[in-house]
């Protein structure tokens, strides 16, 4: 099996951020979406309370098992047009599953495509930072060009308290 390979010789730990990521990268490999997959964890307090990835809803058939993409097949755009619940909601609605507060905490994203594996650099769609701003999670880290790139909270609200449709009319 894979994870029995041996261990790494060296004496270098991966950075907190860099192993947070690494944890959200495989994470991200449950996903049943068959354009990306997406993993994320949140963090509070140096300890991983919650997790999710990109999938269908519990107990709904898999797009990834029916081999088949609902937005290819939907007029609609955007997240109404896919049945799967982004992996930062499944995170949220996990700790809320489990009674765990996730006020303050920091969320780690990572995002690949599914056919080649190349990284995706972004932040979390619209939907998701609304839910992640109510949720009192107060940044979120996810792959950047050069490394990571970290957004605080904050800055979301403060761009939304001047612009109350910036997340409407954003491209």
């Amino acid at each position: 099996m894979a994870f029995l390979t041996k261990p790494d010789k060296s004496d270098k730990r991966p950075e907190k951020q860099e192993y947070y990521m690494s944890i959200a990268k495989q994470i991200a490999q449950r996903s049943t979406c068959l354009k990306r997959k997406f993993g994320a964890i949140i963090v509070r307090e140096d300890n991983i309370i919650s997790a999710g990835y990109m999938g269908s809803p519990r107990g709904t058939p898999n797009c990834i098992d029916l081999k088949k993409c609902a937005q290819d097949h939907n007029k609609k755009i955007g997240v109404d047009a896919c049945r799967g619940v982004h992996a930062e909601l499944n995170a949220i609605i996990n700790a809320a599953r489990a009674g765990t507060s996730v006020l303050n905490a920091i969320m780690y994203v990572y995002g690949e495509n599914y056919k080649d594996g190349t990284v995706v650099i972004g932040k979390p769609c619209k939907a998701c930072r609304r839910a992640i701003v109510n949720a009192g999670i107060i940044e979120v880290i996810v792959p950047g060009e050069r490394g990571i790139r970290k957004y605080k909270t904050e800055f979301w609200v403060k761009d939304l308290k001047k612009d109350p449709f910036a997340d409407i009319n954003e491209k």
